[in-house]
């Protein structure tokens, strides 16, 4: 059965994953961690910033196929990184602590995701796992 949870993991894992590698065709390696770089679909890169998108990506893929209690964990995990980093992204916008390299529609992004990772983890909850027996 796929709760939100796994679905989530599934869809924003995937996104997330071609986000990053995508991210690395524009950028490659150069400025790692600069405070501004390419834009792609409005959104502002830099390697470090794919190389987050990336490991977030694959992790939610891998907790959305392995169960229902990973799904609901990185979901949770990914809604505290996200709403974490779509909030203080509004204060290093412009700044040389943004070494996210992080834009105003990047900021969306992220909290528009944490909102998604928790409604998903709150819906998921009460959702028992399937018996393999």
């Amino acid at each position: 059965m796929s709760t939100p949870a796994r679905r989530f993991g599934q869809v924003a894992g995937s996104v997330y994953t071609a986000l990053g590698l995508l991210g690395f065709a524009v950028t490659g390696l150069a400025g790692f961690a600069a405070t501004t770089g390419p834009i792609l679909f409005g959104l502002r890169l830099n390697p470090l910033h794919n190389t987050l998108h990336l490991l977030i990506g694959v992790a939610l893929v891998i907790a959305a196929a392995r169960g229902e209690d990973e799904a609901r964990t990185i979901s949770m995990l990914t809604a505290a990184a996200y709403g974490v980093v779509g909030l203080l992204g509004l204060a290093l916008v412009g700044t040389d602590g943004n070494v996210l390299a992080l834009n105003h529609p990047d900021n969306v992004l992220h909290l528009l995701t944490a909102v998604v990772a928790t409604l998903a983890t709150i819906a998921s909850r009460d959702v028992p796992e399937p018996s393999t027996t």
